[in-house]
C-alpha cells in the first residue's frame, strides 16, 4: 500500500468544500408552500436541523470541508424563475453550489 498516495487523497478530500443550505426557522412554512416537492422536505424545522447537523458531522467525519450557506427562500424562488427552474431538490442543491462558488 502507498501511504503517500491515501495522505495525499486526504489531504484533496478535506480541501472540497461541500455546500449545504442553511435554513431559516422563521421560513421553514414558505419554503415548503413555495417548493415544488414539499413531500421531500421535512415537515418541521426541527427535524430538519437535526438531520442537517448530522449531515454536517458525518461530511466532517469523512475529511469534507462542510459550509453551511445561508438559505433564503425568496431569493431562490427569485433565482428559480430568473433560471426557468421549478423550485424543488435539484434547484436548491444548484443554487447552494452556486453561493458557495460566489463566497469561495
Amino acid at each position: 500500500m502507498n501511504r503517500g498516495f491515501i495522505r495525499k487523497e486526504m489531504k484533496k478530500q478535506e480541501d472540497v468544500k461541500i455546500g449545504v443550505a442553511w435554513h431559516r426557522e422563521d421560513q421553514w412554512h414558505f419554503l415548503r408552500s413555495t417548493a415544488s416537492d414539499p413531500e421531500t422536505i421535512e415537515e418541521r424545522y426541527q427535524d430538519w436541523l437535526q438531520s442537517a447537523e448530522k449531515a454536517i458531522k458525518l461530511l466532517n467525519e469523512q475529511g469534507f470541508s462542510p459550509v453551511k450557506v445561508d438559505f433564503d427562500v425568496k431569493e431562490f424562488n427569485d433565482w428559480c424563475k430568473r433560471k426557468g427552474r421549478a423550485p424543488d431538490a435539484e434547484s436548491r442543491s444548484i443554487y447552494v453550489a452556486d453561493l458557495l462558488r460566489q463566497r469561495h
